[in-house]
């Protein structure tokens, strides 16, 4: 039986220390080295132990008890993720990661209680975030640790049950330019802004903007082979778009993130659509072209044209 440093009996397998703490040791078998158990009192080190012997009876892995949210984010993104999905959507990953960090990521897995993440959606909720925005770093924590419990490192996930608050905007105040509120451009003002833009470089994109409603990185991704000149359509199904890269070719991560520029397909399949084209829009696409051959003459280049932009 271990007694305290006055000599009181504690009970087995139960010791104090010259410092005062309290300890037990748990023998895991298998030629595992024992794992020590201290606390400031007794009560303490015996609700360790407990909780320490609930994970062994459901076979989890207890040495991962050391383990804190940040750490099994990157072993996860490297085991799970990377290599596995786009560039784009591991930034997205990583983003929305990062507004946890301050809340739970420095917390160790077996800590985490769902408390801890509602008040972190809470908080969230209170600096001004969207519900959707909450709602996505909710989901990559929650994926991350749902991981943790197939591989018996947790008994439940805490984020199972969330509530999120209803936010609303009151006070959300617009942005104001010169003290005047935010408003669409005249057809005068547009007018005046192409007769401005007739002799820049990039006047035939602006009227493709125009004209078709293309956001700029889908314009920008454009090949001759997108636009059918016959029947008056363009094919969108991609866009050009600049990412941070995180991790290498072989899933490790950087030290530091470098960008990179990459056309992908869209976000949403709502995305891929064939626009029809005004004859104004079906000008300017043919002035561009005409653009770029000329160039390619004054600077020699060999071979076609692919890229529109």
């Amino acid at each position: 039986m271990g007694k305290d440093l006055t000599g009181k009996e504690l009970g087995k397998g139960f010791t104090q220390r010259k410092d005062g703490r309290y300890q037990t040791r748990i023998s895991l078998g298998g030629g595992k080295k024992p794992i020590c158990l201290y606390g400031h009192t007794l009560k303490e080190v015996k609700k360790k132990r407990e909780k320490l012997l609930e994970k062994t009876k459901y076979g989890l892995d207890i040495d991962t008890h050391k383990i804190t949210l940040n750490q099994w984010f990157e072993k996860w993104m490297e085991l799970y993720i990377v290599n596995r999905i786009k560039k784009t959507t591991i930034r997205n990953y990583i983003d929305s990661y990062n507004r946890c960090i301050k809340y739970i990521g420095y917390m160790k897995l077996a800590d985490i209680q769902i408390t801890h993440v509602q008040n972190m959606v809470i908080e969230l909720a209170n600096k001004g975030y969207k519900k959707s925005t909450i709602r996505s770093t909710v989901s990559v924590v929650s994926s991350c640790l749902e991981r943790a419990v197939i591989g018996k490192m947790l008994l439940f996930n805490p984020c199972r049950g969330i509530v999120y608050p209803e936010i609303t905007n009151k006070n959300f105040k617009p942005v104001k330019m010169a003290g005047q509120n935010l408003k669409r451009m005249t057809n005068d003002e547009i007018i005046r802004f192409f007769d401005v833009a007739r002799d820049t470089r990039y006047y035939e994109l602006y009227i493709l903007l125009l004209f078709t409603g293309m956001r700029i990185g889908e314009a920008c991704a454009l090949e001759w082979k997108d636009v059918d000149f016959q029947n008056n359509y363009l094919h969108v199904y991609k866009t050009i778009n600049i990412v941070p890269v995180y991790y290498d070719d072989n899933g490790n991560k950087l030290d530091r993130p470098y960008y990179i520029k990459q056309i992908t397909s869209p976000k949403r399949t709502a995305s891929i659509r064939k626009i029809p084209l005004f004859k104004a829009a079906v000008d300017a696409l043919y002035s561009w072209r005409e653009k770029q051959l000329a160039d390619k003459r004054k600077y020699k280049k060999s071979g076609g044209l692919k890229i529109c932009y």
